[in-house]
């Protein structure tokens, strides 16, 4: 049986350009983009629910959410070095799993809160 045509070559996906150019890119190039970015919306769908499902966890004044969000802000400067670490020791997909989705959920709730403070303190509650 002869070998598919194409067999041991990557799979290319072609991607416009501006200025009518087209640039073909590997797909196993863009597959952990994908996971990222798919682990930041799960993160941040994660962190809505919490905002909304449970309005009682979290602060409900100003000070405190954004006390959350600096040390929100504080991690994530620290995702990259602890990311690198992981990776060395786990691989990439544990780095994802253990260290960017619990980060990054964290954050976007954090975010939330803050808002959800802001919004109490306008004088009408947000309508």
């Amino acid at each position: 049986m002869a070998p598919a045509e194409g067999a041991g070559e990557p799979i290319l996906q072609r991607w416009a350009l501006p200025g009518g150019r087209s640039q073909a890119v590997p797909m196993a190039e863009q597959v952990p983009a994908l996971m990222a970015v798919g682990c930041a919306l799960g993160s941040a769908c994660l962190a809505l629910w919490i905002v909304v499902r449970k309005p009682s966890l979290g602060p409900r004044s100003l000070q405190p959410a954004f006390l959350l969000c600096a040390i929100a802000f504080g991690l994530l400067r620290v995702t990259g070095p602890l990311m690198r670490a992981v990776v060395d020791a786990a691989g990439p997909a544990v780095a994802l799993l253990f260290v960017v989705v619990p980060i990054l959920a964290f954050a976007f709730w954090s975010a939330g809160v803050l808002m959800r403070a802001v919004i109490a303190r306008h004088p009408h509650g947000g309508i």
